[in-house]
């Protein structure tokens, strides 16, 4: 999460190298925040509601929310959730100091959770060393989470090439990791607040995306709704009424959940998953149980795309019944339409990495018709 910066401020000659992510994979050219100043639009994204829209306050009583957050939401469904805070001096810290500021570390203002913000809400630590960079190359990254620079590397007190310099520190560290390598990693960078209500920017980098420009009006619920999609759970609060992210960016539809599994068959747990995808790669198989993470929020789904169709262009996992495709004008990579088309079983079948049948324990899917 990056501080206080409109976009038209950052890109493209204020944080050239964030630039260049956005235009390798995807970014929103009208995303908004909440409102002012940086406390609400935490709590939007982590809670689905800006409430009171608070001053910037630290967690006491009359400057607490309740619960359940997307944190909440994904451990009572037996999914990891973990909050990376660079700077800060211990677990779920309420206090600010040095280049921590607690406004920036929403997980702390929700009281009814704070037994599990102690276990989970942990200090970033460095590129060389600490929690951040051992759960990346331990392939432990939790479901759902979020990183949050200090007052010096996300532009709030520092300056923009500081905070360019810092994702370029990691942004690589992120990418060695066996989630990225596997193609199960996405990564979200986005501010929480201009200088006034004009946009900031969003970027998306996901295995498959490549040069797509959101011009439609989205703002912070949107990314809550993102976090409940991948974890199964109903959008919480605002999200309800928030932009499909996934639509957006052409990227595959979420399965939904029925009970405790998913309806394309995926097992829920996160250890019944990886049981499940070492039990493929056994067999000389693609897992069917992937993964994916934003460094701003921590998500683990993939973003499956087809190979072949080219830029704009994706197709949903079997059972949502519809390729989307989208065509670009120029190259400027803007939206221009959409159009459904219904999938056929054979060819559905023919893109193992989005097809539920490829795996052991998945239903087959229903027939459906032809494309055309």
């Amino acid at each position: 999460m990056e501080e206080n910066h409109s976009i038209e401020v950052v890109f493209p000659d204020g944080m050239p190298y964030l630039w260049s992510l956005a235009r390798r994979y995807g970014y929103a050219s009208d995303w908004t925040d909440i409102g002012h100043p940086s406390l609400p639009n935490y709590l939007a994204i982590l809670g689905g509601s800006a409430f009171d829209k608070p001053a910037d306050c630290s967690p006491s009583p009359g400057c607490t929310y309740p619960g359940p957050t997307v944190f909440g939401q994904a451990l009572s469904r037996g999914e990891a959730a973990k909050s990376y805070e660079e700077s800060m001096a211990q677990p779920c810290d309420v206090n600010s100091s040095g280049e921590y500021d607690v406004n920036h570390n929403p997980w702390a203002y929700f009281p009814s959770e704070t037994v599990s913000c102690k276990s989970g809400d942990l200090p970033a630590g460095t590129v060389a060393a600490g929690a951040l960079v051992s759960d990346v190359r331990g392939g432990s990254l939790p479901t759902v989470g979020m990183i949050t620079p200090n007052l010096s590397h996300d532009g709030h007190n520092g300056t923009l090439a500081q905070a360019d310099a810092w994702l370029r520190a990691w942004i690589p560290v992120l990418m060695s990791g066996p989630d990225w390598r596997a193609g199960r990693l996405a990564i979200v960078v986005v501010f929480d607040e201009g200088e006034a209500a004009e946009p900031v920017p969003f970027v998306l980098l996901a295995p498959g995306l490549s040069g797509v420009r959101v011009s439609v009006p989205v703002n912070h619920y949107a990314l809550t709704r993102l976090l409940d999609q991948f974890i199964g759970a109903p959008p919480l609060r605002q999200a309800k009424r928030a932009a499909d992210i996934t639509s957006l960016f052409g990227l595959a539809q979420l399965p939904g959940r029925t009970g405790s599994v998913h309806r394309r068959g995926w097992p829920s747990s996160r250890a019944a998953r990886a049981s499940a995808d070492d039990a493929r790669r056994g067999a000389g198989a693609a897992p069917c149980c992937p993964a994916a993470w934003l460094p701003d929020i921590l998500i683990r789904r993939s973003f499956p795309a087809h190979p072949e169709r080219g830029l704009g262009s994706r197709i949903p996992p079997y059972g949502s019944g519809a390729v989307e495709s989208a065509t670009t004008h120029g190259n400027r990579g803007g939206w221009v339409g959409w159009r459904d088309r219904p999938v056929s079983r054979a060819h559905a079948q023919a893109q193992p990495h989005v097809v539920p049948g490829t795996c052991a324990a998945d239903p087959p899917p229903p027939e459906r018709g032809e494309i055309t």
